[in-house]
């Protein structure tokens, strides 16, 4: 019977895997094993006096380094116990882990099944046979009881599918899918998570795969487990080490919860998944990004599909991608305003760029940015760029920048204060670029080209605009340093048009006489 319970068995405060027995799963193919207690260097880190990382304290709360969570057991006595030093209420039911343990070296097990009440909730029934795990002396007698519905830092070993009759399920702590397991899941499936729980598919080792398909109306849920759940109430999803993830009609609500170690906040995060495919899915209520993605591929797409998903209320960017995987978007995301940030300095790969929708900008984070390929800006595109950010076209000797706004959608590249020389502007050192119906915002800040200009072209640069606004730039609007043939050729102050106080046009031309000339500002 124990050997279906998932609840920490280790006990500890430090990983301790190899200390667990393989539990396996009848009739489901699943095998899971108890990883261990908490580890402080997942949950936050002990030092003299005080505390690092996700403790419950806040600036005006006195935490007791001997009790992080307050609840009256101290951090050794919930290693002993394999209750969550950093909560109060390990098995989320509503009952604190004082009350559930009584004496330490006593702890309360009602049902006298080898697990101790703190780490059975009083409101779950594991195995769907009509009796609460803190009463039930057998959890897996029941429907269910093949394949649990309780995870608490459990690992998946082999594949598994959760089921929509058993939803549903549980997940307090994390739940690691692992040695090349797929987790998937049936239409309409529901897996609740409690605080600071997380889904981590692959570590260092060895890989794991998630695989959710849901159905219009039949979504698979990934929420929270609580009434009243705040922003980042659960961490979310971690690909460390994954085979391609695949999410179709899939909801994620509340996630992205704070981690140690620099990881970004994200409702999923993925650290190590060659490619991905996400339709028709949901990202709602998170605290951190809906999406964030470090994967950088140099040879394939990362996005082998990505429409018609849907981002709202989330306090990060709504998605962040490599520069080299920007290209990959199709349409039909609702971004719900929110950002698409940009990783990375060099587009190194021919792309082009889509609207994002209303209200929606790419953010770049990144000081300096070179474009080495052709890349295209389509209609209604908007960029912010971070203060003192240099866009370099061509900077490596190839290169193209072009846009092609409209008069109701033109292109937008501005900085993330949008005041004048908040950031360096457009540098092009390569030919035939192209900017039409385009806005340049609050450039002109001083570059390496030791310009202060929204727009610099360069001696072995050009460029074609056509009803191009600069606006507010640090000191010119554009600069032009071109040869005598290229002065004959430009075409560019013809399409500029000049806004605010200290926009300014200069057209340097080494003709035969070796003189500047200057175009006119309307």
């Amino acid at each position: 019977m124990r050997r279906f319970i998932l609840l920490a068995a280790c006990a500890a405060l430090i990983a301790c895997p190899g200390e667990n027995s393989t539990l396996s799963g009848e009739g489901a193919g699943a095998d899971f094993s108890a990883d261990g207690g908490l580890s402080f260097g997942d949950v936050g880190a002990v030092v003299e006096g005080g505390v690092v990382g996700d403790g419950p304290s806040s600036p005006d709360t006195f935490v007791d380094p001997n009790d992080l969570d307050g609840d009256g057991l101290s951090n050794d006595e919930e290693k002993k116990l394999g209750t969550d030093p950093l909560l109060d209420d390990t098995d989320n039911d509503g009952i604190k882990d004082k009350t559930e343990v009584g004496s330490a070296q006593a702890p309360k097990d009602e049902d006298g099944d080898g697990q101790i009440d703190a780490l059975e909730p009083n409101d779950f029934d594991s195995d769907k046979d009509g009796t609460p795990d803190s009463k039930d002396n057998d959890n897996t007698d029941g429907p269910c009881g093949s394949l649990p519905r309780l995870f608490a830092n459990a690992t998946l070993n082999t594949s598994a599918k959760l089921k929509k009759s058993c939803s549903p399920y549980k997940v307090l702590g994390a739940l690691f899918v692992l040695n090349k397991a797929q987790l998937s899941a049936e239409a309409g499936v529901e897996v609740r998570f409690g605080p600071r729980a997380s889904l981590q598919i692959g570590n260092n080792a060895a890989k794991g795969e998630l695989w959710l398909k849901g159905a219009t109306g039949s979504a698979v849920v990934l929420t929270a487990d609580s009434k009243t759940p705040q922003p980042g109430y659960w961490r979310g999803v971690v690909l460390e080490n994954a085979k391609p993830l695949n999410l179709t009609n899939v909801e994620i609500r509340w996630a992205g919860g704070a981690t140690n170690g620099g990881d970004p906040q994200a409702q999923v995060l993925i650290k190590a998944s060659n490619q991905i495919a996400v339709t028709d899915s949901v990202f709602e209520d998170g605290a951190g990004a809906g999406i964030h993605s470090v994967v950088v591929n140099t040879s394939a797409r990362h996005l082998l599909a990505f429409h018609n998903n849907k981002f709202a209320r989330l306090k990060g960017q709504a998605l962040a991608l490599n520069v080299r995987h920007v290209g990959e978007l199709e349409g039909g995301n609702d971004f719900g305003g929110a950002e698409v940030g940009v990783l990375g300095t060099d587009i190194k790969k021919d792309s082009k760029w889509r609207a994002l929708g209303a209200g929606s900008r790419y953010a770049f984070s990144e000081n300096s940015v070179n474009v080495n390929a052709e890349l295209i800006l389509e209609a209604g595109v908007s960029i912010d760029f971070a203060t003192n950010t240099e866009f370099r076209v061509g900077y490596l000797g190839k290169g193209r920048l072009e846009t092609r706004g409209t008069q109701a959608e033109p292109v937008t590249l501005s900085s993330v204060t949008a005041k004048a020389g908040s950031w360096t502007g457009l540098i092009f050192s390569s030919g035939k670029n192209a900017l039409t119906q385009t806005k340049v915002i609050g450039g002109g800040r001083n570059s390496t080209t030791n310009t202060e200009a929204g727009i610099y072209v360069g001696q072995s640069g050009s460029l074609k605009a056509t009803t191009t606004t600069i606006t507010d730039s640090a000191a010119y609007g554009a600069y032009l340093f071109l040869n005598n043939d290229g002065c004959k050729k430009l075409v560019t102050p013809a399409g500029l048009v000049f806004s605010g106080a200290v926009a300014k046009c200069k057209l340097f031309c080494l003709d035969d006489t070796n003189s500047p000339g200057v175009c006119s500002v309307p």
